[in-house]
């Protein structure tokens, strides 16, 4: 049985589909694409929200890979959340990916061999990160598949399947630099690591000493992204 596809992460695949499908190959879709050298003289900082929708070479293969990250993980989150706090990650980790991508081609120019960067990929990035995290003891029945893997496990494959095709068709390393921060910053986001931080400082304070010593706190999906 084929999970819910919710109206949120469906309107992300119809956005992405959508824009693609009608502007990819044409003259416009140069405006919308993100160029590293417009972006750090200050000229169209628009293309930092507008390229994560825009993939110049569409294919079937694309098209279909975000379409099931976002059936199958996007829903997920979206049903565990919200809509709006499921945008609000997916949209905000991607656009922080490509702006560390053009940090990094500020700070060394000559390294970068490509000047354009775009396409979906750290948005589906962030919503696979998100979702291993999120959903990491869940069990689930992949898509195509027989036996319940945990969301720990599955996220992982799914990550690598993301970043392999890419590179195998010939992607150079740096385009993919957008994804792998954007999934840096859903793990970052989700886990919130400064949180516990101030749990541990607070316990070594000594501001747990009512507590019984027998207990502890544990920190469920509840707590995550509030």
């Amino acid at each position: 049985m084929l999970p819910r596809f919710r109206r949120g992460a469906f309107s992300v695949f119809v956005a992405v589909f959508a824009v693609s499908m009608l502007l990819g190959d044409r003259p416009v879709a140069k405006v919308l694409e993100l160029e590293l050298d417009s972006v750090l003289r200050g000229e169209h900082l628009w293309q930092l929200f507008t390229t994560t929708f825009v993939d110049p070479v569409v294919g079937a293969g694309a098209l279909m890979t975000c379409l099931a990250v976002q059936w199958f993980c996007g829903s997920a989150l979206e049903g565990f959340w919200s809509a709006r706090r499921y945008l609000l990650l997916v949209f905000t980790c991607s656009t922080l990916g490509y702006a560390g991508a053009v940090a990094l081609a500020a700070i060394a120019p000559d390294m970068i061999r490509i000047r354009v960067l775009s396409g979906s990929l750290p948005l589906e990035m962030a919503a696979v990160v998100a979702f291993g995290f999120v959903f990491a003891n869940a069990s689930y029945v992949p898509p195509l598949g027989v036996a319940p893997v945990k969301g720990k496990l599955l996220a992982p494959f799914i990550a690598l399947i993301l970043f392999s095709v890419p590179l195998l068709s010939g992607a150079p390393p740096f385009a993919m630099l957008p994804a792998l921060l954007s999934g840096v910053f859903a793990a970052l986001i989700v886990t919130q690591p400064w949180r516990m931080l101030s749990q541990w400082r607070s316990r070594r304070s000594g501001g747990n000493r009512d507590v019984a010593r027998h207990l502890r706190v544990v920190r469920g999906p509840d707590d995550m992204l509030n």
